[in-house]
């Protein structure tokens, strides 16, 4: 295999695989957190519409001072300070791995170049092109496609309440 052609799939695998792990850190989160809050909004709406078919009217408007006054959001700060700090271990690893990555593709790249006398020019015209369109395709396919994907099903959910109630009772 031609020097050049080892110089090319290393650096290409290089830099989509920075791109990727870039992207994932960065733009995905924000697209998830927006998915989940969306989704738990609709089912939650979903679930309060019909919650009439559940529990009746009457039996609601008892329970309703009861809910506000007893029913309170337990707090959390514990946990998420726990997940915050998963998370970032997490992105510090995969920051030593990506990091792992490039110094190797760079040496490949560079030590190819020294040693054959490669095209650098081409080499990093080409990938940069090609990191763009892939960067474009990923970035297009998360903002069109999953973000819009519905993945919670509201009348799954409602089986599941009525389940765990009469399960419960």
């Amino acid at each position: 295999m031609a020097a050049s052609v080892v110089a090319n799939i290393v650096m290409h695998v290089t830099l989509i695989a920075l791109m990727i792990g870039i992207f994932y850190f960065t733009y995905v989160p924000v697209v998830e957190r927006q998915v989940v809050v969306r989704e738990v909004g609709e089912v939650m709406d979903s679930v309060a519409r019909d919650i009439h078919v559940l529990v009746p009217k009457d039996v609601l408007s008892r329970l309703k001072p009861l809910v506000d006054e007893y029913v309170k959001a337990p707090d959390m700060k514990k946990q998420d300070e726990e997940a915050a700090e998963k998370n970032e271990a997490l992105m510090e690893k995969a920051a030593m791995y990506l990091g792992v990555l490039l110094a190797a593709g760079v040496a490949v790249v560079l030590g190819l170049w020294y040693f054959f006398g490669i095209d650098a020019m081409h080499l990093v015209i080409t990938n940069v092109v090609l990191l763009i369109v892939a960067g474009a395709t990923y970035f297009s396919f998360v903002t069109f496609v999953i973000k819009n994907y519905r993945s919670a099903d509201p009348n799954y959910i409602k089986r599941a309440i009525v389940k765990t109630l009469r399960d419960f009772s």
